[in-house]
């Protein structure tokens, strides 16, 4: 009787460990199945707070300055220099070395004092989303987030039209803050091969004349869009609203007075954006165009 209770309570007891064992085994091929699905909302709440921490630093710059930074008029004749750019007029004058943790300091701006930054990759400027931007082996100083010059080709009406400088006074007596974006999403451009990349551009001639870029020539696409954060041009640091995000191709003329450059993301269906009250928005990519564009311009005509 003895003998049979151990045997039996043996059977059982291998039993459970087999089914321990399966059990198991379902989960992790489960949790393989569905990582990357589970991994993506986790990368898109970090791209939001990216953009937060970059909108803190726009705050406390526009609180010393009462207007955002300038750019000036395209093409510009400015070297590569870290203070000429919007990310880097913010790095410079509020003497900071990134967008992490702003909402930490009390104040950074110092009236009066503009440090030049040490060009490099920031932290805080790649959203984690864009996988091919974390491929670049020389670590070159890449961005996730534009400029938002306006709504035509030319960056006319927006928070960083070229040649202006805008004031919140002037934005609020328009559309107002919570209306108008600052900054939007867009990969960094990635070789592909002869495949497409919503990353990439196109050189045209031009002019550009509604929202899709005439057809390309047979140069290949250009793979070098949001490199750096320190120039001031349509390739890497500019952006506007005259086409719809993910745009099957974007264009710059070939003069660099105008583009179709269009909001990207590796999320799904939608692009982030900051807007100049601090608050980051997600737009689905099937966004009626007039309305995209009214993100883009505070007030009506150039």
């Amino acid at each position: 009787m003895n003998r049979l209770c151990r045997s039996r309570r043996n059977g059982i007891t291998l039993t459970e460990v087999l089914v321990v064992i399966a059990i198991l085994s379902f989960l992790t091929l489960m949790l393989m199945l569905l990582g990357p699905r589970n991994r993506e909302p986790a990368r898109s709440v970090q791209c939001d707070n990216n953009l937060m921490q970059l909108g803190l630093g726009m705050g406390y710059y526009t609180q010393a300055t009462d207007h955002l930074p300038s750019i000036p008029l395209l093409p510009t004749t400015l070297a590569e220099d870290t203070t000429s750019s919007p990310i880097g007029a913010l790095l410079a004058s509020l003497s900071i070395s990134g967008f992490s943790d702003l909402e930490r300091e009390k104040s950074p701006y110092v009236a009066g004092r503009t440090t030049a930054r040490t060009l490099g990759p920031i932290r805080g400027l790649i959203c984690p989303s864009d996988s091919y931007a974390f491929d670049d082996p020389e670590g070159s100083p890449q961005l996730s987030y534009r400029a938002v010059t306006g709504d035509t080709p030319e960056g006319h009406g927006g928070a960083f039209e070229p040649g202006k400088i805008v004031t919140l006074a002037a934005v609020e007596a328009g559309d107002g803050l919570s209306y108008t974006a600052c900054f939007t999403e867009r990969l960094v451009g990635f070789s592909l091969g002869a495949q497409p990349y919503a990353g990439n551009y196109h050189l045209t001639d031009g002019p550009l004349i509604g929202p899709k870029c005439p057809e390309p020539g047979t140069e290949p696409e250009s793979v070098d869009a949001g490199k750096n954060w320190s120039l001031v041009d349509w390739t890497n640091t500019l952006i506007n609203h005259a086409a719809p995000p993910n745009a099957s191709r974007s264009c710059i003329t070939k003069d660099g007075k105008s583009a179709l450059m269009s909001s990207s993301s590796g999320h799904l269906g939608v692009v982030h954006h900051l807007m100049l009250d601090g608050s980051a928005r997600r737009t689905n990519v099937t966004i009626d165009l007039k309305l995209w564009k009214a993100l883009a311009s505070f007030q009506d005509g150039p």
